[in-house]
Order: structure tokens, then sequence, then C-alpha cells
């Protein structure tokens, strides 16, 4: 692990929460969400215990899922440390010797991770956009919980511009959540970031292991989001993210565990007096549009959740998705997923807005017509074909006397 990412995680002092406290965190907080959406979200809660049936639903993956393809967005993320000026001495390695993920010299700087993401719409609901996340990690050199989950849950808010997400890792018994929103120049993104230790039993309180902030930059200001309607905000709201950005992140201290303000202050005050304490790690984060191949494997990963026919699954030819360096943040540019089910392969599909999606309405029971036999070459299977009739003959006129006996029940 690079060294300036383990000092800064050093800083962290893990404490018990009241129940209370828990209201102040703003990533788990849903008073203020729909009923769907605070539902959509509940699995996930610190609350419960890893072990509990209310937890284990955050990894069922509902049907809505197929309808929700074709608005969907992929994405891949490299993330690296900050590149420096430093000079080797003679016969060192260069870098800062703590194996980032690639080598010092590297002048863009060491990998710190590489992912890809589909992010999909699951809802809407008076403003308010359920989704989920597949995500599938090629590297990672810092590793907060392990192995991170593939699957989490998020919450756009389309008025506020906001959004929380929260996973489960390690068997349920961590969880992470987060909360983004603009800054108030909104020429940056910030995200706050909290790790949460499950109660063994109930009734018992949960462990704070770690808080963070992050603050995402690019050389632009972030394009503003597509108003039109919900799922239009949601998706710009993702692509914006597109290019190459700044990111520093701080260690937030907690309240009992070492000073610091409130968990739940949003703003930059209580990250400025951290600041003092933990030291800063700067990244520099690149996202681009994913491959027709990452969809399709992420697609893939999502749909082996949960039973779905190898036809629920279609994938657009590559060359109908034209993916080009001048996308940019253009969310209108943004090249769409495969279409849901039965849905044609050009242009987006309509998706209701006001409730979940529906899935595909069942076809028609297939109906398989009388066999002539006149039409039967091969002896065998003609004379087969009157034994079987002659035997459902009689079968059918002995429940035919014994109902008229009353010996059967007339159904």
């Amino acid at each position: 692990m690079d060294s300036a990412i383990a000092q800064a995680l050093a800083r962290s002092k893990p404490r018990m929460l009241a129940p209370a406290e828990l209201a102040d965190f703003e990533e788990i907080h849903t008073r203020r969400l729909p009923a769907s959406a605070a539902a959509w979200l509940a699995p996930l809660s610190p609350s419960l215990t890893a072990a509990s049936s209310a937890a284990a639903a955050a990894e069922l993956v509902p049907p809505s899922v197929v309808a929700g393809l074709p608005h969907g967005v992929a994405m891949d993320q490299v993330v690296r440390r900050m590149p420096t000026a430093h000079v080797p001495e003679s016969g060192s390695s260069g870098g800062d010797g703590d194996g980032g993920g690639a080598s010092g010299d590297d002048p863009l700087g060491p990998m710190v991770s590489v992912s890809s993401a589909l992010q999909l719409p699951i809802s809407v609901e008076d403003g308010f956009v359920c989704g989920l996340v597949a995500t599938d990690v090629v590297l990672d050199t810092v590793r907060l919980v392990g192995n991170a989950d593939p699957l989490m849950r998020v919450v756009y808010d389309v008025e506020a511009d906001t959004v929380v997400m929260s996973a489960a890792h390690r068997g349920r018994s961590l969880v992470t959540a987060a909360c983004g929103r603009m800054t108030p120049d909104r020429d940056a993104l910030t995200m706050t970031v909290s790790v949460f230790q499950r109660p063994a039993q109930p009734g018992e309180p949960v462990r704070l292991l770690l808080r963070l902030r992050t603050i995402v930059s690019g050389a632009a200001p972030l394009a503003p989001i597509d108003l039109s309607s919900p799922l239009a905000a949601y998706r710009s709201a993702i692509c914006r993210m597109v290019g190459s950005f700044g990111a520093a992140a701080v260690v937030l201290s907690t309240p009992g565990g070492g000073g610091g303000g409130p968990p739940g202050v949003d703003g930059g005050a209580d990250a400025s007096d951290d600041a003092s304490i933990s030291p800063i790690v700067s990244n520099v984060m690149a996202t681009e549009y994913s491959s027709a191949a990452v969809v399709t494997r992420l697609q893939a990963l999502l749909m082996g959740r949960r039973p779905v026919h190898p036809g629920g699954l279609w994938v657009r030819p590559p060359a109908a998705v034209p993916i080009r360096p001048s996308l940019g943040r253009d969310p209108a540019m943004a090249p769409l997923l495969a279409p849901a089910v039965g849905a044609a392969a050009t242009g987006p599909q309509p998706w209701p807005e006001s409730h979940v999606v529906a899935t595909r309405t069942p076809s028609a029971p297939r109906t398989r017509g009388r066999v002539r036999l006149e039409e039967v070459e091969d002896a065998t299977v003609r004379a087969r074909i009157i034994r079987n009739r002659a035997a459902a003959q009689r079968s059918n006129a002995e429940r035919r006397a014994a109902r008229a006996a009353g010996q059967l029940p007339a159904g």
C-alpha cells in the first residue's frame, strides 16, 4: 500500500456509535427519502446484523433490472497516485517503494485501482431514482474492505443532485456508505464515505471504522444535468464524470475518537480541521466509457445473481455502440447499452418513470397441433400413436364412468 494512504488510514480511530448518532451521517440518512427509496437501501442499514434475513435481501437483484438495461451506463476507471517530480537516487528504483500497483518510475504515477462499473436504474418515484451498480475490480491496492462486493445500491435525488450509495462486504459484516454532492460553486464533487461494522447481535452498537471525504475536480466545471426527466438527469449525472480529474482525500476524525466536528456536517469546515492531522492523499482519476466486451461481462455478472433465461441478455453489435474520444462529458452522446428483452435494437426504449419497471409480458402458451396419421411414414411410430390414443380413450372413459358414479370429484 502507498505510504501516504497508509499514513492517512492510520489517523482513523474506530469507535462505537449510539443509535441516535447514526442519524447524523448523511450517507445513511433515509428519512427524507420516499418509501420505495428508503426500502431499497434498508437491507444495507449498518444497524442490521449480518445474519439477519433483512440484510440478506441486499444480495437480491430485482427482475426490473432487465428492463433497465437500455438506460444504464458502463464506465472504466483508473486511479493513479499523483506523479511527483522526485528524482530517485542512483541505484534506487524510484517512487516510494511501497508497491503502489505499478513501477515507481511510471510518469503517469503508480496505479491505485482499476475497475469497471455498470450503473442501471431500477425504479423512479417522486424525483428519486433507485439504481444498482455492478462493479468488476481488476486492481485495488488499498483494499479497505478486502474483496469488494460487486453489487451496490444507489439512490439519486434529482432536485438536490445528490447520490447516496451502500454496499455490504465480508459476509455482510461490513457496510460502506457514501454520499456525493456538488460543491456550492458546482465546479467539483464531494464524496463522503464511511465504513461501518455491523453488530454481532441485535441491539448491540454499530462500530464506525473509517470516515473520509474526497473532493473531485476537473480542468473545467462539471456539465449541468439534463432535467428533462428523472432518467435523463440520472444518466447525465453519471456521464459528466467521464474525463480526467484530480482527487484529494482526507480521513475525517470521528467524534469521541480523537476530536473533530459532528460527522453529519456538510461542507469543508471539518475537512479543513482534519487536514491538519491527516495527510491529504492526492490521486488522478481517468474515466471513459466501457467497451462492448466490458459491458457484456458486467451484464453477465449482474444477471448471474438471479435466474435469467439466456434470451434475457441481448447485446447490441459493437458497430451500433459508437465510442469516440469526442464523447467527452456530453451525456447526449453516451452509448446506450443492450436493449431490454423484446426491445428493438436501435434507439432508447420507453421506460415508465412512475413506478418500478415492469418485466416483459409473458408470451402466450404454445399449442401443439394434432398429429395426422396419414402424414406419419414410419410404421413403428404410427403404431405407437394409435396405441397411445386407444389407451387415452380407455382412461378417459373410465374416469367419466367413475365420475358419473360419484367416485371422483368433477374437476
